[in-house]
């Protein structure tokens, strides 16, 4: 295990974001932990204050909380670490696009670059080309791959991609929301990478609404609902509901539309 615990030194209960979630220690025994609950229940809260504490590396290059609550969280809330590892990143599921946009812009940067380039120097065997251009064209080449790798890929695909190409072994990952660009298959290929992952000396925290991946084996999952409790998977909320709407969604849809003739 890299991360033990989260606790609580103190916490004003009436100013955001201590007022969203309150407890004394939360434990991370297991490889993989799940923070569900409804939206704004303070599960995508607590993922950003761990990622603030732990200083992980944000994909997005995101501000979630502003520079004075940032500066303010290690005096209310302190991390153990069984192993403190450097290495894993913070990643929501809409800052894939926001990457695959900003690859697209250097892209088109670095290509402008290497045509101003080329309209500068007439002497094409000059030191000051060969420089210029070789700069120019391996940024440009290095930004089209990762366009064209992940870019050109389904929305889900490319997201399976970009996420299993940054996995390292012994690192930190905390996910809000993964399962939103996958597919029923997509999100069995996540829990792959998530389970072979593990077996490297990997941990993840994630936020979700799936029973998909819900069901990864000897997972906590911790529900969010005025308090934080650890509950079974079969026991859980989201589970209960899908599987009976599942079984007879006839039923359930007779009551939500029983005005419509």
């Amino acid at each position: 295990m890299i991360l033990k615990a989260i606790q609580t030194i103190s916490a004003p209960n009436t100013e955001y974001p201590y007022n969203v979630i309150a407890f004394e220690t939360l434990h991370f025994t297991q490889p993989v932990t799940f923070l569900t609950g409804d939206n704004g229940s303070g599960k995508s809260t607590l993922l950003r204050i761990l990622k603030e504490l732990s200083t992980a590396i944000d994909i997005g290059h995101g501000r979630p909380f502003s520079e004075s609550i940032r500066r303010e969280l290690p005096n209310h809330f302190t991390l153990a670490w069984q192993t403190k590892s450097q290495r894993g990143f913070y990643l929501q599921s809409e800052d894939f696009i926001n990457y695959i946009e900003w690859a697209k812009s250097e892209s088109a940067f670095y290509h402008d670059e290497l045509a101003a380039v080329e309209r500068k120097h007439t002497n094409k065997q000059s030191m000051g080309y060969l420089l210029e251009s070789g700069l120019q064209r391996g940024n440009a080449q290095h930004m089209d791959a990762i366009t064209e790798n992940v870019g050109n890929a389904s929305h889900g695909e490319g997201y399976l991609e970009f996420f299993k190409t940054r996995l390292r072994d012994n690192a930190l990952y905390l996910l809000d929301e993964p399962e939103t660009p996958l597919s029923f298959h997509g999100q069995l290929a996540l829990m792959t990478m998530i389970h072979e992952a593990s077996n490297r000396g990997c941990q993840f925290i994630i936020c979700t609404h799936s029973p998909i991946l819900l069901a990864f084996p000897g997972a906590t999952i911790y529900h969010f609902n005025h308090t934080i409790e650890a509950i079974r998977y079969d026991q859980h909320p989201i589970v209960t509901n899908t599987r009976m709407f599942l079984e007879d969604p006839q039923r359930t849809l007779h009551y939500l539309f029983k005005d419509n003739k």
